[in-house]
């Protein structure tokens, strides 16, 4: 029966971010049917999350918020305001923030939708951003939906600016790189941290990994 709940839930907030287009479809297959769950639970400090590496990256201007820009985008999308028809993705970023919302369909839309959408538009946007393959950045919100408290907005900046490719990233905190691949992308991601918190020994480190790495690994199951 949970299941089924949970089944139902994840169906409606797919279909309400394909309505995206095309940029979202990557993100709605491989993202958010292992978040969904997590979004319905701690969705607020999640859109905490992404709020301020959005903002801090320069995606999303300081005032703006996860949940109101997946509003737009929810709706421009279904006024066929989508990502793929404009030449640059500050062009689109632009017609949603002017766009004039229904409040009916607002009303009528669930928080985790528009949270879902916010995060999907925010993903499409570092990809931009940071010239990396569309699909990529996606991967992002699974760290923060599995472990929040240690993947905090700084670290997942730092990951953004310093850690390579997002997929190899999450495949790693998810188990699923080779040996070799393994042990390079660790040696990397602990280098950021001892960027990030210099007083912190390589033990504790390597131990933080590996817990986040059973937190990500969850999302799976």
């Amino acid at each position: 029966m949970v299941w089924g709940i949970i089944a139902s839930v994840c169906s409606a907030v797919v279909s309400a971010v394909s309505s995206i287009g095309p940029a979202a479809s990557a993100f709605c297959t491989s993202v958010l049917p292992k978040i969904v769950p997590a979004l319905e639970t701690i969705g607020s400090v999640i859109r905490g999350v992404a709020n301020t590496v959005l903002q801090i990256l320069g995606i999303f201007k300081p005032d703006e918020d996860v949940e109101d820009m997946g509003d737009r985008a929810i709706q421009a999308g279904e006024a066929g305001i989508k990502p793929d028809k404009f030449d640059n993705f500050e062009e689109y970023m632009d017609e949603i923030r002017n766009f004039k919302l229904d409040p009916e369909k607002s009303a009528q839309m669930s928080g985790v939708e528009k949270i879902a959408a916010g995060l999907a538009i925010g993903a499409t946007g570092l990809e931009k951003k940071f010239d990396a393959p569309e699909g990529s950045m996606g991967p992002l919100w699974l760290l923060a939906a599995s472990n929040p408290a240690y993947f905090t907005a700084e670290r997942l900046v730092n990951l953004v600016k310093g850690g390579g490719d997002m997929g190899t990233v999450v495949r790693f905190f998810e188990g699923k790189l080779g040996p070799a691949d393994a042990v390079d992308t660790r040696q990397t991601l602990m280098g950021l941290e001892r960027e990030l918190s210099p007083g912190k020994s390589d033990d504790v480190i390597y131990a933080e990994l590996n817990a986040a790495k059973d937190a990500v690994r969850k999302l799976d199951q």
